[in-house]
């Protein structure tokens, strides 16, 4: 009796010390408005009803590209990707100008710890983004992360004058 006991919690233990985080996907893509890049802007991908996970985020590059980084609380790593599912899109001006941050790297280790990194004053630049696309509630940028992932091109348009 005794040992039926030690091997059934034995079964559970193993059964129960899995990874339950969800699979991530790699996802990629240029983001545009009315058909122009835009460069250096924060793309972040909120997960909608029952998507597995946080969500994701990403900057855009100087020609419009992105790729997404999941969002994994306690994680001390980068994990490229999301979760399958449906996502919120918002996309967001940095808090600095990407340009004038220099990251420090050390040669023979690859890039230095941000930690002491001068930054430089807070910008507060031009506006490029229409204010809809910047709010949870008011976005109107929704997709659907398919299940093998891939690219999801995010065409912004302009208020109409």
């Amino acid at each position: 009796m005794k040992h039926n006991i030690v091997l059934m919690l034995l079964v559970l233990l193993v059964l129960g010390c899995g990874d339950k985080r969800p699979t991530l996907v790699p996802i990629q893509g240029k983001l545009t408005l009315d058909g122009v890049p835009l460069p250096f802007k924060h793309v972040k991908f909120l997960p909608e009803n029952v998507t597995p996970g946080v969500g994701g985020g990403g900057v855009s590059d100087k020609d419009g590209n992105y790729s997404l980084l999941a969002i994994r609380p306690g994680s001390i790593k980068d994990e490229i990707g999301v979760p399958p599912g449906t996502y919120r899109v918002i996309i967001v001006e940095p808090l600095f100008d990407p340009e004038a941050v220099a990251i420090p790297t050390n040669p023979e280790s690859g890039p230095v710890p941000a930690v002491g990194i001068s930054l430089p004053k807070k910008t507060n630049p031009k506006a490029s983004i229409p204010a809809n696309y910047g709010v949870a509630e008011t976005t109107t940028l929704k997709v659907e992360v398919p299940d093998n992932g891939g690219t999801i091109d995010l065409n912004l348009q302009a208020p109409l004058r």
